[in-house]
């Protein structure tokens, strides 16, 4: 069948002008429904926001804010307490390393090797150093009993990162710990 005049073929087909008025309507249901989809999608997001908005607006009306500040300040300051001071990261360092060997003495053990690493600044706050150290040695049970209870009893926070201990006649052992050192005013 060979179509000359489409416009022709139009009037006189009738199955052509149903299925072309077919086509349409499903053309234009699936917009409906495009458009319900849509709508419902902005109501969702309109709720969402309109949540959001309360929500800050409760938090605007609180009132207890100051008490609040109050009490942060009042649990922040034993917590910094706990922390290491120095006026720099060499210090820093030079400090953990003087106590570690201190304690180790005290403690009469026979250290083969103490290192301490760079001091590494936290992401959250740019003056608080991270220092790690590791020190190797000869496994005396009485004395890293000591050393551990002077760890756990130092005023200022000692964490024990590990604690590798190999049983005699080679006994020996690595201790790994690590301090928070919070970075003070140098005094003139």
């Amino acid at each position: 069948m060979d179509i000359e005049n489409p416009l022709q073929e139009l009037r006189t087909n009738v199955r052509l002008r149903l299925g072309l008025w077919l086509i349409a309507a499903i053309l234009g249901f699936y917009g409906i429904l495009a458009l319900d989809d849509y709508r419902h999608k902005l109501m969702k997001d309109y709720q969402s926001q309109a949540n959001h908005l309360m929500q800050l607006q409760s938090v605007i009306n609180e009132t207890q804010w100051g008490t609040r500040v109050e009490q942060i300040r009042s649990l922040k300051v034993p917590l910094e307490e706990k922390l290491w001071k120095a006026t720099s990261k060499g210090l820093a360092q030079a400090n953990l390393q003087t106590w570690l060997d201190m304690q180790a003495k005290t403690a009469k053990l026979e250290i083969h090797r103490l290192t301490v690493e760079e001091p590494i600044e936290t992401k959250e706050k740019p003056v608080l150093w991270q220092v790690s150290a590791q020190m190797d040695g000869v496994f005396i049970s009485s004395g890293l009993e000591n050393l551990l209870l002077a760890i756990s009893q130092y005023p200022q926070w000692v964490i024990v990162e590990r604690l590798d201990i190999q049983a005699p006649p080679n006994g020996r052992f690595t201790l790994v710990v690590t301090v928070y050192f919070q970075a003070a005013e140098a005094t003139p």
